[in-house]
């Protein structure tokens, strides 16, 4: 029996690039200098931030589908609702739900030709979003984190990845997003900046990662897991979709972008988000070995309250 079902993987992968496309996005516009007024006058803001918000939300949307599936029974979506207790299970369907809400607007204001749209109101909503973004990122970590009885799990390390993770992720979903509407070639130097900070961010997860995995190694309580991705079956996804996929072909790929443009502004994101996905993959199944799932189904139980 598994702890997680694959819906909660994918829950997982969309919530974390979903978000983290809110949060790289509306830091992106709060810290711009430029863009005055949302109005006809300013197109070019509005070609780089209405797809990419669209496009967020749609991930947000699917990801909020996906973890209310997996609760299975209508009664128990409204439980959450009717009757909320304090567990990271609550916090987290509030946090999403409202990030949906807040995402949904800020797409509006940004596709929606509005006259004018005084600066302080987009901005207003921006800063709510990449708040409740922040809290997205970090609740799918600590919701793991909270299953004492899952060794490979109970440490900092997990959302702290996750949220570095949630970052890469976020702006590989932005700069996918501005090659697919053909609007890349328009906005080369933003591009080549995210390019640098999602770089800089794949360091720090592969490094975290290392560290991460190193510790699980000499932990007795933990062993199997990280034997399960190091050497066992899950393996091949953690070397070859993590490691390879997520941190290697990515570098790789930011080396010769400069001779060939296209890889920076499509293959780059591609492996970049495959590599996140298998990132969350590796370390939910890598945490659900058979000897540990009965006892950490009982500790799952006592963090979400019963829910």
């Amino acid at each position: 029996m598994a702890l997680l079902s694959d819906l909660v993987v994918v829950y997982l992968f969309l919530g974390g690039a979903g978000s983290g496309a809110v949060l790289v996005l509306a830091l992106g516009d709060l810290l711009s200098p430029k863009a005055l007024l949302l109005d006809s006058a300013k197109p070019g803001y509005r070609r780089f931030f209405s797809p990419a918000f669209s496009v967020a939300l749609l991930a947000l949307m699917v990801s909020a589908v996906c973890l209310l599936a997996d609760l299975g029974r209508i009664d128990r979506v409204s439980y959450l609702f009717l009757h909320p207790r304090l567990s990271y299970l609550t916090l987290g369907v509030y946090a999403l739900v409202s990030l949906v809400l807040l995402t949904g607007v800020t797409a509006a204001l940004w596709n929606l030709n509005i006259p004018r749209m005084p600066r302080l109101a987009l901005h207003a909503v921006e800063a709510a979003s990449a708040i409740v973004a922040g809290v997205v990122m970090l609740y799918t970590g600590l919701l793991l984190q909270s299953i004492a009885a899952v060794a490979f799990w109970a440490t900092p390390f997990v959302p702290t990845l996750f949220v570095l993770s949630s970052v890469s992720s976020g702006i590989a979903l932005v700069t996918l997003v501005q090659y697919l509407v053909g609007q890349a070639p328009l906005f080369p130097e933003p591009l080549r900046r995210l390019c640098r900070v999602e770089g800089a961010f794949l360091s720090l997860e592969a490094l975290l990662a290392a560290v991460f995995l190193g510790l699980a190694c000499i932990q007795p309580e933990a062993r199997q897991s990280a034997d399960y991705l190091l050497f066992g079956a899950g393996s091949q996804a953690f070397w070859g979709g993590f490691v390879l996929c997520g941190l290697v072909v990515p570098c790789a790929l930011e080396a010769v972008s400069p001779r060939i443009p296209a890889a920076r502004y499509c293959a780059l994101p591609l492996a970049v988000l495959a590599g996140a996905f298998a990132l969350r993959w590796c370390v939910a199944w890598a945490g659900m070995t058979l000897d540990t799932v009965a006892s950490a189904l009982q500790g799952l139980t006592m963090s979400t309250g019963g829910v």
